[in-house]
């Protein structure tokens, strides 16, 4: 082998230590510079920024969030996090999270509209467009909502709740109060009174689907009887009555 060989030889595995020192000398770097990041704040929540049209949503949220505070949000869950928001308070009905990247997270929440209201035993309930329920004070009550009268307990209350949600909205947009009746062999048996001053009396365990537009034609029903009818549904038949004024 000549010396020149021999030097072309020496010569290449100079250069491959060499690159193999940079790329070990770059690795530490890139793991310092890591960890020194990491070691900062600036990939730690310093602040949550909360947008919600409602203070005690926005305190419920505030409280839960409050572990959140110097944890890096690069390790955050925002599903976990949404379903934790979404249990504070029955009346959340969508959460959204946008992370600005400068130790802020910005949590936008919408609140479930208002469907009707109720007093039982001098307690205020309110029931949203979730099926929720949910007490509140006299002051607190919303305007303009339809009013549950009657009614002799929480319990029957959120029973009726769970189905009148559902109904189509076209109904619940007619209905200014509603009137428990009874409630034997647990069927629910209440009234809705219609602005146009119909009544719809129904079974709640039926309330959906007999209130179906396939089942019931409600528009055309309105525009046959205008006013003061009342609408009996039993078992699968609807009977129709004219409400004797006195």
């Amino acid at each position: 082998m000549s010396s020149y060989t021999i030097y072309k030889i020496l010569q290449k595995t100079k250069k491959k230590h060499r690159i193999k020192k940079y790329k070990i000398a770059f690795i530490i770097i890139l793991i310092a510079l890591i960890i020194s990041l990491f070691a900062s704040d600036i990939f730690k929540i310093k602040n949550i920024d909360i947008n919600c049209n409602d203070q005690i949503i926005s305190q419920n949220v505030r409280e839960a969030m409050s572990n959140y505070i110097n944890k890096y949000y690069l390790f955050l869950d925002e599903n976990n996090i949404k379903n934790i928001i979404m249990e504070t308070n029955k009346n959340i009905k969508k959460v959204d999270i946008t992370n600005k990247y400068n130790g802020s997270i910005e949590i936008n929440i919408v609140k479930a509209e208002s469907i009707a209201y109720s007093e039982i035993n001098s307690h205020y309930y309110i029931i949203n467009e979730l099926g929720n329920i949910s007490q509140c004070s006299q002051d607190q009550l919303p305007l303009y909502t339809t009013k549950c009268i009657n009614f002799p307990s929480k319990d029957i209350l959120e029973k009726f709740a769970k189905q009148y949600y559902k109904i189509r909205d076209i109904i619940r947009n007619d209905v200014s109060d509603i009137e428990f009746v009874s409630d034997d062999y647990n069927s629910i048996l209440i009234r809705l009174y219609l602005i146009n001053t119909n009544v719809i009396q129904i079974r709640v365990e039926d309330m959906v689907s007999q209130l179906e537009k396939d089942t019931f034609p409600y528009e055309a029903y309105m525009q046959v009887y205008k006013n003061n009818y009342i609408f009996s549904f039993e078992g699968k038949y609807v009977y129709i009555k004219k409400i004797k004024l006195q």
